[in-house]
């Protein structure tokens, strides 16, 4: 899964402070892309899905801050996808090619 170091440092502070602040409103995090494939480069990105039971500006900027800071702290690059639940309830969203990609290939955190 997180082959260096870092970013398995990096990811578990990024959860345990996203869930610190935010709770019950998070409701799933799960690592995707090169991260999980084992194709990633010293460089990659680390791919990460937000599900969160209402994403309003203010939860997404929580998110993003903690991003940032942890990305300079570890110098590493998350990227955090954030959606609402009803977002994956929508019967349109949760039939897409990626929405099914990420269940099947996502790995929970």
């Amino acid at each position: 899964m997180l082959k260096r170091k870092k970013d398995r440092l990096a990811v578990k502070e990024f959860c345990n402070k996203v869930r610190d602040r935010l709770g019950k409103t998070v409701r799933v995090i799960k690592l995707l892309g090169s991260k999980v494939t084992g194709r990633d480069m010293p460089e990659s990105d680390i791919d990460l899905f937000i599900v969160v039971s209402k994403n309003t500006p203010e939860v997404e900027d929580i998110i993003l801050d903690i991003a940032f800071e942890i990305d300079v702290k570890h110098n590493v690059y998350i990227s955090p996808g954030i959606v609402s639940q009803a977002v994956l309830k929508h019967w349109v969203w949760k039939n897409t090619p990626f929405i099914k990609n990420i269940e099947r290939k996502g790995v929970p955190l």
